[in-house]
């Protein structure tokens, strides 16, 4: 009597332990949607491909496409400006692209820094070539500003 009592103790914590294994696991792939489902527009190139290997892995039927924005000469000018500049231009590019951006896109830049990826879910609610080409008119129109970083110093001629 005392042994089947230990079994079926025995058999009631595994039990136990099975369901809460399953629960676990549950939430765990519960996780994994619900984190690239609230993701904020600006995003890092690592979350970006991990986003993006989310959606050929568990939602292939969903269509998008990606844009990428690269800048002409970004690694000849970063040899004659100054880091601080770069970043500034940057940012200033990165909050053009934002302003612009829809409902359910991202984007990220580069690890070079030099391009922007745009990630933009197909919909037939906004055509989204037209907003890229206005993207593109607004960011062609910005300069960088060199009011500051060059200066001419004057030794004097004798």
């Amino acid at each position: 009597m005392k042994y089947i009592i230990l079994i079926i103790i025995f058999l009631v914590l595994m039990a136990v332990s099975f369901g809460i294994y399953l629960i676990i696991k549950y939430q765990i792939k519960k996780f994994k949607h619900l984190k690239y489902e609230g993701l904020d527009n600006l995003i890092t190139h690592e979350v970006m491909k991990d986003f993006l290997n989310y959606l050929n892995q568990y939602k292939k039927d969903k269509k998008y496409t990606l844009v990428m924005l690269s800048m002409d000469g970004f690694s000849q000018v970063k040899t004659y400006l100054e880091e601080e500049v770069i970043t500034t231009y940057l940012n200033e590019i990165g909050h053009i692209i934002k302003i612009h951006l829809k409902k359910n896109w991202k984007f990220c830049q580069t690890n070079e820094r030099d391009a922007f990826l745009i990630y933009v879910p197909i919909t037939e609610d906004v055509n989204f070539i037209q907003v890229i080409e206005k993207m593109y008119d607004a960011l062609t129109k910005k300069k960088i500003n060199l009011s500051c970083p060059v200066g001419i110093i004057d030794v004097g001629s004798n």
